[in-house]
């Protein structure tokens, strides 16, 4: 088994399920930029979100949302499996390749690569798990980001023989290609019924809806802490209140009609979409 990043964490979650026996066959797993002990960048994301959900002012934690839109696995990537050290298949090879910015090989450099920068993404000593294994491997590439890892010639160079040593010690190595679309094939099987336009419509439409009421809170929130400031003055009141109800008179209509419209607009595709079955 060969994953890529997030797709080596999906590996160490499959070598749990062995009670199923299949793990008997499993002779051989690479995690290449794989976040074992979690990812740096995702922890820093978190720790943004929490900040700003910490805010007081409206239109600064308007924007919390905003930085929660991270998919569940990318959230996954907080810690990484450094908590479970037992997904880890004993009677298979493990190899762990990381990658890194710098190309300089001095104590200094390794250190701050280590510590902070990594392949970008990914640290040195989280894609080499501090995991006693007796059969194990792990590879260092200078000068690699984390998405040039997934498709290096270097890579490539080492990984390849060290697959082949693990073939001729162990079953026939079958390696699966990806059946990638060409000219005469629609680029969207599944979605061949229309279903994938309405479906990137409606997500533009929520979208929109979602910056519509940012932009409204933002607004409202905003002007009421001016407000609130000259309705204190005295003599300047009894002209601030006025331009206030005028204001929001008109603000107010027109962002929940743009609001309004969108929602609208959304459900109609939603209700017009034909439906779908998963084989």
């Amino acid at each position: 088994l060969v994953g890529f990043s997030m797709g080596g964490l999906l590996i160490r979650h499959a070598q749990l399920d062995f009670d199923k026996g299949w793990t008997n066959k499993l002779h051989a797993c690479v995690y290449i930029g794989t976040p074992h002990e979690g990812a740096k960048l995702e922890r820093a994301g978190k720790t943004t979100s929490n900040l700003i959900k910490s805010l007081t002012q409206p239109y600064l934690n308007i924007w919390h949302s905003w930085a929660e839109l991270r998919s569940q696995g990318i959230k996954d990537l907080h810690d990484g499996f450094k908590d479970n050290k037992e997904a880890f298949h004993s009677t298979a090879k493990h190899c762990f390749i990381s990658g890194g910015l710098l190309k300089s090989t001095s104590d200094i450099a390794e250190l701050i690569e280590n510590a902070f920068i990594g392949d970008s993404l990914v640290v040195k000593s989280s894609a080499h798990p501090d995991v006693a294994l007796e059969e194990r491997e792990n590879q260092h590439f200078s000068g690699l980001d984390h998405f040039t890892l997934a498709r290096s010639p270097q890579v490539y160079k080492f990984l390849s023989p060290w697959i082949e040593a693990q073939r001729e010690k162990s079953i026939p190595l079958r390696i699966l290609h990806p059946v990638l679309p060409n000219k005469n094939t629609p680029l969207f099987l599944a979605q061949a019924d229309g279903s994938y336009l309405s479906d990137s419509i409606r997500f533009a439409l929520q979208m929109g809806h979602k910056v519509s009421h940012t932009a409204h809170t933002m607004h409202d929130s905003i002007s009421n802490e001016y407000y609130d400031r000259f309705h204190a003055l005295p003599v300047i009141n009894l002209f601030s209140k006025p331009i206030e109800t005028g204001h929001k008179s008109i603000s107010t209509p027109i962002f929940k009609t743009v609001g309004q419209a969108l929602k609208i607009t959304e459900k109609s595709l939603a209700k017009r979409s034909p439906n779908k079955t998963t084989k």
